[in-house]
């Protein structure tokens, strides 16, 4: 990948590991921290998510980016079957990057990742974003993807 400034990065997206969860653990809480959701983020949420994805990988996956071998984001990715959609609808959970790698070309080149290699067999790719992140959005709609006629609904139990 070529950094806006010309020069070579070795970034990297592969699957979590269990000697990597220490580290992604931290930017879990990181990204929640610069973007809290309806319901807080803890100890117990992450483990519980590393060991569902870990235990049923059809459920979906981590993947964390890397740079010359140093973690410096992850995406928490998710599967599901759409009717609609004719198959796997991969919904990106979470991406995040530590601050100091944004604006490089990263977060576009994992997109474009998915996109081009359909990672699990995706029929479409699905997000969400903050209304407040207005520079993800830009990125996101600059990339192709659309608002989707129908509304996001959640019932908190």
């Amino acid at each position: 990948m070529k950094a806006k400034n010309g020069l070579f990065m070795k970034i990297r997206y592969r699957k979590i590991r269990p000697s990597d969860r220490k580290i992604v653990a931290k930017l879990v809480k990181d990204f929640y921290k610069e973007l809290p959701g309806i319901r807080g983020i803890d100890d117990k949420k992450i483990k519980r998510t590393f060991l569902a994805f870990a235990a049923n990988p059809n459920k979906g996956n981590i993947l964390v980016i890397e740079k010359e071998k140093i973690i410096i984001g992850y995406a928490l990715l998710a599967n599901f079957w759409s009717n609609e959609w004719g198959g796997n609808v991969l919904f990106l959970d979470e991406i995040y990057l530590k601050p100091e790698f944004r604006g490089q070309g990263i977060g576009r080149d994992f997109i474009n990742y998915l996109i081009k290699k359909k990672y699990n067999r995706a029929t479409a790719i699905q997000l969400e974003v903050a209304p407040t992140n207005k520079r993800a959005r830009a990125l996101y709609k600059d990339i192709g993807f659309k608002p989707y006629q129908n509304e996001y609904l959640l019932y908190n139990l």
